[in-house]
């Protein structure tokens, strides 16, 4: 790969590509990937998000290209992805997530859960669960513990649900 940068009249600058311009090249690419769409969450600890028109551009497929050019030819990879989301593509943890609930960027989400992990009594925890009942099930999680520390199951549930499953035609593609 060979990079030439233009000037705003459409010149191309002077100079051999020695690798500086493919490795500029290839920063600005990943930064932009990591401005899309088809991202959420803290600015370094990025997970796939579903966008159905990005699904309808084949964004996801179009990401998954970038990031591989880059690394082939030298370039940064994704360094903005969270941990969790890079064990997942690369194989290397497929079940065991690792996220906090601060990842989750939506609003209501969040608060239900910070709810139900700040419980202190089994009844307040049923209840907390009668409350957000659809979307515990919505996410496949909604369950009524024996003890207070099933609250942690089901948290470690849902942040699956959340960064992996739900997005799961974003992370096939």
């Amino acid at each position: 790969m060979q990079v030439k940068f233009t000037d705003d009249e459409g010149q191309t600058e002077d100079g051999v590509d020695t690798g500086g311009p493919k490795r500029e090249f290839l920063t600005l690419l990943m930064e932009c990937l990591r401005m899309r769409r088809i991202f959420d969450g803290p600015q370094d600890r990025k997970f796939l998000t579903f966008d159905n028109a990005a699904a309808k551009d084949d964004e996801y497929f179009h990401a998954g290209r970038m990031s591989a050019t880059s690394i082939v030819h030298g370039g940064p990879g994704p360094r903005f992805l969270s941990e969790t989301l890079y064990q997942h593509l690369t194989g290397m943890k497929n079940t065991n997530i690792e996220a906090i609930i601060e990842d989750i960027t939506d609003d209501t989400m969040r608060a239900s859960l910070l709810e139900i992990s700040s419980a202190a009594t089994l009844e307040e925890l049923h209840a907390l669960i009668d409350r957000n009942s659809s979307l515990l099930q919505t996410a496949g999680c909604l369950q009524y513990p024996d003890g207070v520390d099933g609250k942690n199951a089901i948290i470690k549930d849902f942040m699956q649900w959340y960064i992996i499953y739900r997005n799961h035609f974003a992370i096939q593609r």
